[in-house]
């Protein structure tokens, strides 16, 4: 009974280590980025692959609870939801919204007919497809070897200590399962669901009175960089009349 534990546990050992490697060194990871109008971006889906996708954008909004709300109620209307919102400021707030990976185009298109200036966007997709399998492979093979140490236990003639060998292994195996199960359903759900963050700024619409001044403001600093340009030639010709005035005084006391 003890060759058996020593089997199946070196079995279990050897399959953990070459998956442990595979992961750590064929996961492939993909990015790309573009910056543009919304139009330019167009997602194409593939079942066979695990993609990963982030959106970013930020936008100008002349009144920015309007804004969040029309977006807000679009990623409702495609069966998304708002997973964080943080404000600084009452002209700065920022929301993270998940919308399904099938919802992503419909999402695009929406931003790209919504009225606000977009200032900045940029759109990241991560393949984790390899990642996904060989986590899946590693829960078929710690499944397997628990429903092997299972039936050795049916075994009558085991001593107490090989009965809690056996019940240890199944205890550990237990661990492994339920954290590979955990990432296995995070990474499912970043898949399923787009991360978009939304940045919206507010605009500034100044007043009679700040257009004023600021136009005061760029007259002043328009004329201080035509005295600092026309400087040197004021100085020349200021110095050469002098100059010359000196010497024509000159002249008439001499003359006289």
């Amino acid at each position: 009974m003890n060759k058996s534990l020593k089997i199946i546990g070196g079995l279990l050992f050897i399959s953990t280590m070459l998956f442990s490697c595979s992961n750590s060194s064929s996961v492939i990871d993909s990015s790309n980025q573009n910056n543009g109008s919304t139009n330019e971006i167009n997602i194409y889906s593939d079942s066979s692959r695990k993609i990963i996708y982030t959106l970013d954008y930020s936008i100008n909004c002349t009144d920015i609870s309007t804004s969040a709300k029309k977006i807000s109620d679009e990623v409702y209307l495609l069966n998304g939801y708002i997973s964080s919102s943080t404000q600084s400021s009452s002209s700065y707030f920022r929301f993270t919204y998940k919308v399904p990976t099938e919802k992503l185009n419909d999402f695009l298109s929406f931003m790209n007919d919504q009225g606000d200036v977009i200032t900045y966007q940029s759109l990241t997709s991560t393949d984790v497809t390899t990642s996904y399998n060989n986590i899946q492979a590693e829960i078929s093979v710690l499944e397997a070897s628990k429903t092997a140490y299972e039936n050795l236990l049916r075994n009558e003639n085991l001593t107490f200590d090989e009965i809690f060998k056996i019940n240890d292994k199944i205890d550990e195996i237990n661990i492994s399962l339920k954290q590979l199960y955990l990432e296995l359903d995070s990474t499912s759900e970043k898949v399923d669901f787009v991360t978009i963050n939304i940045t919206y700024n507010q605009n500034k619409e100044q007043s009679r009175f700040d257009i004023f001044i600021n136009a005061l403001k760029d007259a002043g600093i328009n004329i201080l960089y035509i005295l600092l340009y026309t400087s040197p030639f004021a100085l020349i010709a200021g110095t050469s009349v002098l100059i010359a005035y000196l010497v024509f005084k000159r002249k008439n006391k001499t003359i006289s």
